[in-house]
């Protein structure tokens, strides 16, 4: 088994796979697995930056299942990279009224509104988990320079569609929230939907680009999603 990932039990019938460094390729591809394996064994099970825990229920031997786990992370070598994967394309308005720190955190950095758009825009992000609220991804990818702490006083509401900074994360509220992120714009995209299968339109280790439109591009594009009518664009490096 790869030393960098150990695998212990964790309370009453849950098992921990914890790895050393954060690794999504190969935290995906050992959650893959584990949905396949254990679809019925699993009550859930949680991804998060550097750890998968695996909830089982209550009759089965969950000393076995840690087992088979070694044996296969021993005989398997996943990869560790995220590669070859489509990056979805996501639109977000930055105009002052959705983007209501934009302003402010340009300020702090010394650069224009119009340098962090594009500093935020350029960089390819990974969704690492999706926690807090239904549908809301922990993204990793953000310029160094954008990184910001998160609002000492949290606002009571933060609107869906919301894309913020906190540290050296970038994420998108799913719902009307409380919320303590730098807001910076709002993607039109309707992240979480119970009617939908899957509901979450992301999920973990998908490869997200933003990308800038209008005020008037914002309503029609939430016009087409109301209707279900809006097609994400996909690339590939």
């Amino acid at each position: 088994m790869d030393k960098a990932v150990k695998i212990k039990s964790f309370g009453h019938q849950c098992i921990l796979l914890q790895w050393e460094a954060i690794k999504p390729s190969e935290i995906h591809e050992t959650q893959t697995f584990i949905e396949n394996k254990y679809a019925e064994e699993a009550l859930d099970i949680v991804p998060t930056y550097q750890e998968i825990a695996i909830y089982l229920h209550e009759n089965i031997d969950k000393q076995k299942i840690i087992l088979q786990l070694k044996e296969h992370l021993s005989a398997n070598n996943p990869k560790s990279e995220v590669t070859n994967t489509p990056i979805y394309h996501i639109p977000v308005c930055y105009e002052k009224e959705m983007g209501i720190d934009l302003e402010r955190l340009s300020n702090s950095k010394n650069m224009s509104c119009e340098q962090l758009i594009q500093m935020h825009t350029s960089a390819v992000y990974t969704v690492h988990f999706l926690g807090f609220l239904p549908g809301f991804p922990y993204l990793s990818g953000l310029n160094k320079l954008l990184y910001e702490p998160r609002l000492k006083t949290p606002r009571a509401k933060v609107l869906a569609g919301s894309v913020g900074i906190a540290g050296k994360q970038c994420g998108i509220y799913p719902q009307d929230s409380p919320g303590g992120w730098n807001i910076i714009g709002r993607t039109p995209l309707k992240l979480f939907d119970i009617n939908q299968s899957p509901p979450a339109l992301l999920k973990s280790v998908k490869r997200i680009q933003f990308f800038q439109i209008n005020k008037e591009k914002y309503n029609e594009i939430k016009s087409s999603c109301l209707l279900n009518k809006y097609q994400i664009e996909v690339s590939y490096d």
